[in-house]
């Protein structure tokens, strides 16, 4: 609804602009824009202004540019605005017109008076540039193209035949046909019979996706019902005629979203508010859809009228919106009453599942709950699963582990599920090794997987994951009494903020109620534990059930875990957030190392200033130069270091800080080479809660090499509006695109490549690739086509992260953990920071550097210091605290602070070494405050129930990352960037959001947060098109940035070719036979091992790397994997549609490098056999390895043979290169002596 607002300041400046010809205008002749339809869009305006101003009666169309106020929340205009027009009689004769109609809706102009004029003449011209004019135009004939409803008579659930030639409607929905849209057709028994229609949504301004919707209702005794599918999720389409009537069959790649609404609910008056939060969402339609829908709601028979011309409209649309090509439906049986999913199948289902050892229970019910099998077909398999698990739990376990991977994909080979089954068991019989015997790091755990969305829940794993405090102490055969479980919406997505759906209901019961009330899996009851501070910004908490353990009396229970972990202050208790995180401390992912006694811990006190701020509890406090950091004695930092090295990979810097937890402490300790002995020193900073009887000291994170620093997009908005100039950012990105095309040229630059962008670390193919030169190998690089599709996948990899991210390398900067001057010799605004790199000689930065900490939100995020080297013979000369940032212990305030609040318990600080990324020191602006904010308190102790409380409340209001972007793309359109008083606006809140997570008081009404009424091109996502008609070209730095990288298409939807004629077994055999040959032959009578004990290990190998490339796909849905290419690259390539999935690929990748890390550490392990056989053997084994995998793949081209095979010949490589440096020290001993 229109508001008519008299504007007596000058208009915000940010409004959005146009005029016909880009140009400025010469004279301006402002005239106030009133009663603006607030729902219209800029373009609806403008083409309403067209049609009068462009045919006045005998003259020249009229020039004018036009501003709209700001939008707020949901709408897309702020009411009114400005347009200039460019003469006074032109002015005159727009103010005259009162038929110029936006959306029926008559549009007023009035003079301004001369104050407002003159603000609008001297306010900065800063223009965001159009949408292009084939761009609005291809948008509106868009939105015209898809204003058809499609009337349904029947809407079904239900799944596939195995076949796929017949559907089975396990649920029914059956709708009036002909009566109109909101009306109701009465039944004989006089019970009105509701109507359905679909129609295709284009989206919400740009922030909700595009979607096709069914709505169902039709009288005021009812709700209304709404199926929403996004576009995106829709994998294929059918269509055929039952007995004349159409009907059209989407299969889904997740579960739609079910939403209901009142079909009457009374009207405030004002529209917005009608709207907002409107629609409910729900996890079922009727209690009938609820017993099915967990099954089900992948496959939708919708089932049209039978005017044609319904089925028409719908094909069009769907042409028009790219949906998958409506194909010929091959159903040639639509049945109904089969039952698949009745209550008494389920409960035999369950029956089945609780007599089974709860590990196979575990991979029975995933087989259910995963859509994999129908309950009949489980049931099936009940013999031979029981057959399986009397061969050995562990065995049960991994055949149904494998078999959920392949089951999947039986359609393609036209197996039944019994003969996938025989293939699973007999591929793990392959294995041929004991499945127990390779144990994981211990820092690892095999971890199961409870995924929780509206309509059911996915079973997954177990996995390998780096195991915490909690995980450790009961020991591995007590895994499988703990679950991680994450809630997410379909997909894996997060629960989307939306203005029209209220989602934070459905979360605060659905989720909440799963929390309280605990979870049921395979027959065991599961309750909540806990979470950690990463999990829990996933939404992933810990989950527990009772058992018996040897170290504790009586059950282990999630209450006594809980107890166990420390002594809490009864002051703690009170605040559930605060109680929530020092809980956390235990369950944060760690690496083991060394036990300290009690009398070798030391408490120091915290370095701090005179000045005082709030410390959210309304108390004056200090601010402190040490805030999460404390000393370590060299002997015992040494002492970590050997134990990591144990578990790691060797060969790095000794680090001079770590990351730690030690009991109820955490935070960051530093080498003070004063410190004799093992001693540790902790500060009251570091100590959040006491642990008397936890002694061991885990570390989170070794800096042991120095980060290597590349710009994000809110660095470079920031420097942008700082005064840094264009050129140079894109200076540096000619250069990182210029080493991309180089990378497939030599063998070291693609590993200089790899290497900066962190791929490929668990097969170590940077290693590999600096071997090649040296081992006459580089016609693999050039011509092998496994090699050449991982430097393309790398390729591609890189330019995404490039156009989609701007994370662009600049060389000479560096990302290094802070730490503080323990010693007291720096001044205010010096820091320290010497550089240490695998390999290199250490070297100091010197001179004025920038120094920030990401997200930089507020334009004082950035500070400019002086880096300066230590005096010969003074404390950090003496010992250097490589890869580390020292800042100075005195003046007014800690700089850490002054970096978007930062402080010492680990942040990471980037430091910008070149001068043309340095902002003029005149621009540099102060820093924000960062004061604590208030934090939420009860006036009792809080239970487990608040802690769960406020999970659902975090998960609700989880909006650091809608805060940032939208940030962004304000500041993209404000003539003041991060400067505008919006944006600070928006700055501050992020910082309170961020804070969400430890204070607990989240961010009220995100509705009315100030927005971005349009969205840039660098803001779309990596399924859009810029191009679409939402989107407008940037003129900021970002977004000559983002049209600057084009991105090649993705390798992995069309293949590269490649050179498959191409032998690599022959150029392995010329260029390394003779040597070792010569090398081998000693040993070739203790050789005694055939190619049958690496076909073994090779199956083990198969098993695992099959598992990797569907577990991490990033659909999530069954039939989805990685290729064998990623997996060893260490990437995923599928196109993400959202910020939240861009984040969801980050963590999955993470998970895919962890696991892949221990895959190839076995196989390595397996390839050289006894660790302490001298090398020679160990090649000789590697050799035979390498023959046989090679094989597998000319002979076979079986999965996985490629990339066995390069772990083999990196392994041959590697000990060629450990021979021949032994030998070499061998010939300069001798010629010592």
């Amino acid at each position: 609804m229109a508001r008519n607002r008299r504007r007596n300041t000058p208009p915000p400046a940010a409004s959005p602009t146009s005029s016909d010809d880009d140009q400025p205008l010469r004279k301006q002749f402002p005239l106030q824009v009133s009663q603006v339809p607030m729902d219209a869009t800029f373009q609806e305006v403008r083409a309403a202004f067209d049609r009068i101003l462009k045919r006045v009666p005998n003259t020249k169309p009229l020039k004018y540019t036009l501003e709209l106020d700001p939008a707020e929340g949901h709408w897309k205009n702020g009411g009114g605005g400005v347009i200039y027009l460019d003469s006074e009689k032109d002015a005159k004769y727009l103010a005259a017109r009162h038929d110029i109609l936006v959306k029926g809706q008559k549009v007023i102009f009035a003079r301004v008076d001369e104050s407002l004029t003159r603000a609008l003449a001297i306010r900065p011209r800063f223009r965001v540039p159009d949408i292009p004019l084939a761009a609005r135009q291809r948008k509106e004939e868009s939105l015209w193209q898809l204003r058809h409803e499609v009337r349904i008579t029947a809407v079904q659930f239900g799944v596939d035949g195995r076949d796929e030639d017949s559907f089975s409607i396990e649920w029914e929905g059956d709708y009036n046909p002909d009566a109109p849209t909101g009306s109701a057709r009465r039944r004989l028994d006089d019970k009105p019979k509701p109507t359905a229609y679909l129609k295709f949504n284009e989206g919400l301004e740009g922030q909700n996706p595009r979607s096709v919707q069914i709505v169902i209702g039709g009288h005021a005794e009812t709700d209304l019902y709404r199926i929403t599918i996004p576009m995106i999720e829709i994998k294929g389409m059918f269509n055929a005629y039952d007995f004349g009537q159409p009907y059209v069959i989407l299969k889904l790649l997740n579960p739609p979203s079910f939403e209901t609404r009142l079909q009457h609910k009374p009207s405030t008056g004002d529209a917005r508010t009608d709207i907002e939060k409107s629609w409910q969402r729900i996890s079922h339609l009727d209690p009938a859809h609820e017993r099915v829908v967990p099954f089900t709601s992948r496959t939708l028979r919708l089932v049209l009228t039978r005017d044609e011309g319904h089925l028409d409209n719908f094909i069009a649309m769907s042409k028009w919106s790219l949906l998958p090509r409506l194909r010929q439906s091959q159903h040639a049986h639509i049945t109904s009453g089969l039952e698949l999913f009745s209550k008494g199948k389920l409960d035999r289902v369950n029956a089945m599942v609780k007599k089974l050892p709860w590990v196979v229970g575990f991979q029975c019910e995933a087989l259910l709950r995963n859509c994999l099998l129908v309950p009949v077909e489980l049931l099936g398999l009940e013999q031979d699963i029981l057959r399986l698990t009397r061969k050995g739990t562990k065995f049960a376990e991994e055949v149904l582990k494998l078999y959920i991977k392949l089951v999947a994909h039986i359609s393609k080979r036209g197996e039944s599920v019994e003969e996938c089954l025989d293939r699973a068991e007999r591929d793990t019989q392959k294995r041929g090794l004991d499945i127990d015997l390779l144990e994981p790091r211990p820092d690892t755990f095999h971890c199961r997987h409870v995924r929780v969305t509206p309509t059911s829940f996915q079973l997954d794993g177990p996995y390998l994951e780096q195991s915490n405090r909690v995980i450790r102490f009961f020991g591995p055969k007590y895994n499988e009494y703990f679950l991680r479980v994450m809630f997410s919406d379909e997909g894996g997505s997060r629960f989307r903020i939306d203005f029209e759906v209220d989602n934070h209901e459905f979360v605060r019961e659905h989720v909440g109620g799963i929390l309280k009330k605990g979870l049921t899996v395979a027959g065991r009851h599961f309750s909540f534990l806990a979470y950690s501070s990463s999990g829990l910004r996933q939404h992933s908490v810990w989950f527990v059930t009772p058992f018996k353990h040897p170290k504790w009396k009586g059950y282990v229970t999630a209450d006594a875990i809980r107890k166990s972990l420390g002594n809490f202050p009864d002051d703690l208790l009170k605040w559930p957030a605060r109680y929530g995180a020092r809980i956390s401390q235990a369950f944060s992912s760690t690496y083991p190392s060394v036990e300290v006694k009690s009398h070798e811990i030391e408490e120091i006190p915290d370095i701090e200033t005179d000045e005082v701020f709030n410390d959210g509890d309304g108390k004056a406090a200090p601010k402190c130069f040490t805030d999460g950091v404390g000393t370590i004695s060299p002997q015992l930092a040494d002492e970590i270091w050997e134990k990591l090295c144990e578990i790691r990979l060797k060969g790095r810097v000794v680090p001079r800080a770590y990351q730690i937890r030690l009991g109820g402490c955490k935070g960051v300790v530093s080498v003070d080479y004063r410190l004799e002995g093992r001693r540790i020193c902790i500060r009251p900073s570091m100590k959040k809660f006491d642990a008397p009887n936890a002694l061991g000291i885990e570390i989170s994170e070794a800096f042991d090499t120095p980060i290597a620093f590349h710009l994000n997009r809110p660095l470079i908005m920031l420097l942008d509006n700082l005064g840094v100039k264009a050129t140079p950012f894109i200076n540096y990105l000619e250069e990182a695109l210029k080493k991309i095309h180089e990378n497939l040229s030599t063998p070291n630059s693609s590993a200089s490549l790899m290497q900066e962008h962190g791929l490929g670390k668990a097969y170590k193919i940077p290693l590999f690739l600096t071997r090649l030169e040296r081992h006459n190998l580089t016609a693999l690089h050039q011509r092998d086509p496994f090699v050449r599709k991982i430097l393309i996948y790398a390729k591609y990899h890189v330019k995404r992260e490039l156009k989609y991210h701007a994370r662009i390398p600049i060389p000479g900067c560096w990302t290094l953990v802070g730490v503080a001057d323990v010693h007291d010799v720096l001044l205010p605004g010096e820091v320290f920071a010497c550089i240490h790199r695998p390999g290199q000689e250490p070297f100091w930065l010197e001179g004025p550097v920038c120094v920030s900490r990401s997200p930089t939100v507020h334009p004082g995020d950035i500070q400019r210091v002086i880096a300066t080297k230590p005096k010969p013979g003074t404390p950090y000369d003496i010992e250097p605290l490589v890869n580390c940032l020292v800042f100075s212990v005195k003046g007014s305030r800690p700089l850490s602070t002054c970096l978007g609040g930062g402080d010492l318990d680990g942040d990471k600080y980037d430091i910008i070494t070149v001068s043309d990324l340095q902002p003029p020191p005149q621009n540099i602006e102060r820093p924000a405050s960062y004061n604590t904010p208030p934090r939420k308190k009860l006036d009792r102790k809080c239970t487990i129930d608040d802690i769960a409380d406020f999970v659902v409340d975090f998960m609700n209001n989880d909006c650091v990352g809608l805060i940032a972007i939208n940030h962004l793309k304000l500041a993209d359109q404000r003539p003041q960037g991060v400067r505008d008083a919006d944006c600070i606006k928006l700055a501050d809140l992020h910082s309170t959001a961020i804070d969400f997570m430890k204070n607990g008081e989240p961010i009220r009404d995100l509705h009315k947060l100030p927005r971005p009424p349009r969205k840039p091109d660098w803001a779309c996502s990596e399924s859009e098109d810029p191009n679409d008609g939402d989107h407008y070209p940037s003129i900021r730095v970002l977004g000559i940035l983002f049209r600057h990288v084009e991105l090649d298409s993705n390798p992995v939807e069309e293949p590269p070719r490649v050179d498959d004629e191409f032998r690599q077994e022959d150029e392995v055999w010329n260029a390394l036979s003779p040597k070792v040959l010569r090398l081998i032959k000693p040993f070739q009578k203790q050789v005694e091992v055939d190619e049958s004990e690496f076909e073994e290990l090779f199956y083990r190998y198969l098993y695992d790397l099959k598992y990797q490339c569907v577990a991490h796909n990033l659909q999530q849905s069954p039939s989805g994997r990685l290729t064998e290419e990623e997996v060893t690259l260490g990437t995923i390539l599928g196109r993400t549609t959202s910020l939240s999935e861009s984040r969801k690929r980050s963590n999955l990748m993470e998970r895919l490098e962890e696991q892949t890390t221990e895959n190839v550490r076995n196989v390595e392990a397996g390839i050289l056999g006894d660790p302490d056989s001298p090398l020679e053997l160990k090649l000789a084994r590697a050799w035979i390895a390498y023959k046989m995998a090679y094989g597998m793949w000319r002979d076979e081209y079986m999965m996985g043979s490629r990339s066995f095979a390069f772990l083999a010949l990196n392994t041959i490589l590697d000990i060629l290169e450990q021979i021949g440096h032994n030998d070499e020290e061998e010939v300069g001993e001798a010629q010592q002596n």
